[in-house]
């Protein structure tokens, strides 16, 4: 008589059968933010970033006095600091498109810190010219240029150009009230003590950059993603990039110029400051 036995399938215990038998979790969601949170946050870095980089003009008589130099060291750091930002702000905006906008701020943010500290620890012109390199690179980490991509990924289409054109007319409010703000620090505290105040006004950008934080999430309808060398290809072939770069040059040159030499021409008149 035949006799029915169950044969149960016997279980492996091989590290690869368990492997494949081992659920595989799904991504966590993307964090939602509103909107209005990212611009408010993305517009006031701008704004403290642009102002504080406007006010460096005010610094060039009461340092060069005190450290006994001309002002060629304290204007060729200012050069090399709006060159370290043309440079580094091609990178910047590279690692916050691939790697989100939030780490890049914050680098952005420590580094104009501790430029700002050198600065009022410069004892040479060689100081002020180190420091000039080190608040170019903050000013690349904390400008419209790694912040434009995190807020137009955050913006539907049809409010994209609103919530972008945002972060240019912060800059001009942040150079608006930085004025004010450094001339009375500097009259209230010294120009010394004020530039340490600036620090602490510098490390209100570390929390904004929080908003922002979070590695950007791929864009349908995107065949493959472009690299470095493909972007540069693209740009260098586009008529109106190259107008857009020749225009932003002579704009920077004479902005930079008035910025950093005006200050002091209008002091050299005889003229009040404020």
């Amino acid at each position: 008589m035949a006799r029915n036995f169950d044969i149960k399938p016997r279980r492996s215990h091989h590290p690869l059968a368990t492997a494949r038998r081992q659920k595989v979790a799904p991504p966590a969601p993307a964090v939602y933010r509103p909107l209005w949170i990212i611009i408010l946050s993305a517009g006031l870095i701008v704004g403290i970033a642009m102002g504080l980089r406007q006010v460096a003009g005010l610094y060039l008589p009461p340092m060069t006095k005190e450290l006994g130099i001309g002002r060629e060291p304290f204007s060729n750091a200012m050069a090399l600091a709006n060159l370290m930002w043309g440079v580094g702000a091609v990178f910047a905006g590279m690692i916050a498109d691939r790697y989100g906008a939030g780490r890049v701020v914050v680098t952005g943010a420590l580094s104009t810190m501790i430029g700002t500290y050198l600065m009022y620890a410069a004892q040479s012109g060689f100081d002020l010219l180190v420091s000039g390199i080190v608040l170019g690179i903050g000013v690349s980490g904390t400008g419209i240029t790694s912040l434009v991509g995190a807020v137009g990924r955050a913006a539907p289409p049809e409010q994209r150009t609103a919530a972008i054109a945002s972060l240019g007319m912060a800059g001009g409010i942040g150079g608006f009230v930085a004025f004010p703000y450094t001339h009375l620090l500097m009259d209230l505290l010294g120009w010394k003590t004020s530039l340490l105040v600036l620090v602490a006004t510098c490390a209100v950008m570390l929390p904004l950059a929080l908003p922002l934080s979070g590695k950007p999430a791929a864009e349908a309808g995107i065949a493959k993603p472009q690299s470095l060398g493909e972007a540069f290809k693209e740009a260098f072939t586009h008529p109106s990039y190259l107008l857009l770069v020749t225009g932003f040059f002579v704009c920077g040159f004479h902005v930079a110029f008035y910025s950093v030499h005006l200050p002091a021409f209008v002091a050299d008149k005889g003229l009040d400051n404020s």
